[in-house]
């Protein structure tokens, strides 16, 4: 079973991409329950499984920014410390806060060094060097 959430594009967000990639994302219950029984530790304020898929409608709609992992095919949307991952299909993947960790930063290295150019994806070198320099200083 399936559950679907259409975002409003993240009108006011800002973000490192033109648009958002995906008109909805595609959450199948079962991963849902599999990544909440995950990481609701990660979450203390949750009060329940509802308040996980609010977040993850949150994360999707007003992301900071996304970026395109190719070597993994997922996208990450990027908000504060959390990370969504959504595959290439549009599918919830998992929702935890981990926005500067190594998968991260990993694609952004990746991005740089393949010097990657991609239709949704005009970010100047500059600032990918920055987003990798800011979460790098963290560790």
């Amino acid at each position: 079973m399936f559950r679907s959430y259409a975002p409003g594009l993240g009108s006011g967000a800002k973000s490192n991409v033109k648009k958002n990639p995906f008109e909805n994302i595609e959450i199948d219950t079962k991963q849902l329950g599999k990544k909440w029984g995950k990481h609701k530790y990660d979450y203390p304020q949750l009060k329940d499984f509802n308040e996980y898929v609010n977040l993850i409608d949150d994360v999707f709609h007003n992301y900071d920014r996304i970026i395109y992992d190719s070597l993994n095919r997922e996208y990450y949307y990027i908000k504060g410390s959390e990370l969504l991952r959504v595959g290439e299909a549009g599918n919830f993947i998992s929702l935890y806060p981990g926005a500067g960790s190594q998968r991260v930063i990993n694609a952004i290295n990746n991005m740089m060094s393949q010097k990657e150019v991609d239709y949704f994806y005009l970010v100047p070198i500059h600032i990918l060097h920055a987003i990798r320099n800011m979460f790098q200083k963290r560790e």
